[in-house]
């Protein structure tokens, strides 16, 4: 977060100490993402008094997810400081836009904006799971292991392992987007998008990994598990792809959707 502050101090100083903005070139800080902890670029290039072209690039610092997201407090409990705990996602994302003023003259006016993005964010936590396991699975694991198992009154034993959970989620797609641009004595923008309305290519991909030392989960479960609780998912029951690897799970979910 401070290093995402020094940037900005740094653009805002560079665009009070010199304007960066004519009528036929604009730089501009988007403040909507800012505030979510997205940093975004836009760069507008005037091609006449109808036309323009603007890159959009940025991203999301790599920092720790807010805790009202991801608490580890339930993992700091059970397995303390035996464990590099994780907890941080960041972001990169990069769109162009092609703009269209009919009332002209740009970049001064009501605009038409057709769009291409690309968006990705990625994570990785540290997070609990349980496991049944019978008297025979309990008496092979390891005695550390076996510190996080607990009896349960049919004989068998209740594990709470410890887990890696990292994933990344991809957008890519395009629309169109309506909006107004007020350029104030040459030095001020304002650019006011009012609606945009596109499809998009979404990829969830997830991995859940077992970090407890002593312990070697059954991940053919693990996977028939994910299954069945994600089955009556709305919408997306049926497209969720559940493999396993020879040390992990991992979950990939895609999806066409419409963005607004």
């Amino acid at each position: 977060m401070k290093k995402l502050t020094l940037i900005v101090i740094m653009i805002i100083g560079v665009l009070c100490g010199k304007s960066l903005m004519a009528q036929d070139q604009i730089i501009k800080l988007d403040l909507f993402n800012l505030s979510m902890g997205e940093f975004r670029l836009n760069y507008e290039y005037v091609i006449n008094e109808n036309q323009s072209v603007m890159l959009k690039t940025g991203g999301m610092i790599p920092h720790k997810i807010p805790s009202v997201i991801y608490d580890p407090s339930q993992v700091e409990a059970e397995y303390g400081g035996e464990s590099d705990l994780k907890s941080n996602m960041g972001a990169f994302n990069i769109a162009l836009e092609y703009r269209f003023y009919p009332s002209s003259p740009a970049p001064n006016a009501f605009y038409i904006a057709p769009y291409f993005r690309y968006s990705k964010y990625n994570f990785s936590t540290s997070g609990l799971y349980e496991d049944e396991l019978t008297e025979s699975e309990y008496q092979d694991m390891e005695p550390d292991a076996q510190d996080h198992a607990e009896p349960l009154d049919n004989g068998n034993y209740n594990m709470k392992g410890h887990g890696l959970f990292s994933g990344a989620f991809k957008r890519v797609g395009g629309g169109v987007a309506f909006g107004y641009q007020w350029i104030f004595a040459n030095d001020l923008t304002i650019d006011w998008t009012i609606i945009g309305l596109g499809v998009e290519s979404w990829n969830v991909a997830i991995e859940a990994k077992n970090v407890t030392d002593g312990y070697d989960p059954d991940l053919e479960e693990w996977k028939s598990d994910i299954e069945n609780e994600t089955d009556d998912f709305f919408m997306i029951g049926n497209k969720i792809d559940v493999t396993t690897q020879p040390d992990h799970v991992k979950i990939e979910v895609p999806l066409i959707m419409p963005s607004i």
